[in-house]
């Protein structure tokens, strides 16, 4: 008979198969797209994976967020390595599982495609009809919906988001209501010609449209997270001026000079992955300012 396999033994091979640097990206970015789309599920379950206090798997999602990012942080191989010859030495069989966990964590739950938080939602309960008159919404027509969306001017992505193609005027007024997320990826803009009505959003998503330019973000100053991946942007000076941004996601655009980011006090992380950055000494720069920064 076969002597059996130590757990040492079976830990150390599944430990050494995923402690690579390509496998830490992959983490990130699940980290990231979770945040993204408010999957705070998922990062308490990762953070209680990886063996996080109560204190922290509880606190808000931000905060979350930074502490699982700076764990699996590509940046973090080397640490993670001498953790794993350590504990080989040792044969902490507890510590070792707890690396083997941390590394083969998969999403587990869905993450929601748009979350808007909008004032006047209230229309989409109020104008049901089977008549279809107004060409209202349902579940069935949701694929369809998505295509006629693809084009829209800001506004009109925001309303088509919140209340579908129904016939309905909304003031400017009305979108300084919005507050909280709001998330218009996907929607082929090319430009965010009235951002500027929407005074009390803490997070935009207009990741992968058709933005050249971001300055109609910069009289933004309620805006703590922003995601612009997937667009055409080289310019992001009007970002210096949005002194509450502390996420940002720049991945695939076209940005070389990130010396606006220096300008950010609150900053805690960027992704700047697919970008021709020029100097990358910027990016030395805004790592010993403390920004956990993915390329």
């Amino acid at each position: 008979m076969a002597d059996p396999v130590s757990p040492i033994a079976t830990l150390k091979e599944s430990v050494e198969k995923q402690l690579t640097s390509a496998r830490l990206q992959e983490l990130t970015r699940l980290v990231i797209e979770a945040h993204r789309g408010g999957d705070v599920a998922l990062l308490r379950a990762y953070a209680e994976r990886a063996g996080f206090g109560p204190e922290v798997v509880s606190a808000p999602a931000r905060t979350l967020f930074y502490r699982i990012v700076a764990m699996v942080h590509p940046d973090k191989l080397p640490h993670l390595c001498e953790d794993f010859r350590s504990a080989i030495e040792r044969e902490d069989v507890q510590a070792l599982e707890k690396l083997s966990s941390l590394l083969a964590f998969r999403r587990s739950a869905s993450v929601p495609k748009r979350r808007v938080d909008f004032d006047i939602r209230d229309y989409r309960e109020e104008h049901i009809w089977d008549d279809g008159i107004w060409g209202c919404v349902d579940d069935a027509d949701v694929e369809s919906r998505w295509e006629d969306a693809e084009g829209l001017s800001f506004l009109d992505a925001v309303k088509f988001d919140s209340v579908g193609n129904l016939d309905i005027e909304i003031s400017p007024f009305e979108f300084s209501h919005l507050d909280g997320p709001l998330d218009v990826s996907h929607y082929g803009l090319y430009d965010l010609d009235g951002f500027e009505f929407c005074t009390n959003i803490s997070a935009l998503d207009a990741s992968w449209n058709n933005l050249t330019s971001v300055g109609e973000l910069g009289s933004s100053d309620h805006l703590v997270e922003l995601y612009l991946a997937g667009n055409s942007i080289c310019d992001i000076t009007p970002l210096a001026g949005i002194s509450s941004l502390e996420i940002i996601d720049l991945e695939d655009n076209e940005i070389e000079d990130i010396a606006p980011l220096l300008e950010l006090s609150a900053l805690r992380f960027v992704n700047l992955r697919g970008n021709p950055i020029e100097e990358r000494h910027l990016v030395d720069d805004l790592i010993q300012a403390g920004v956990v920064v993915v390329l």
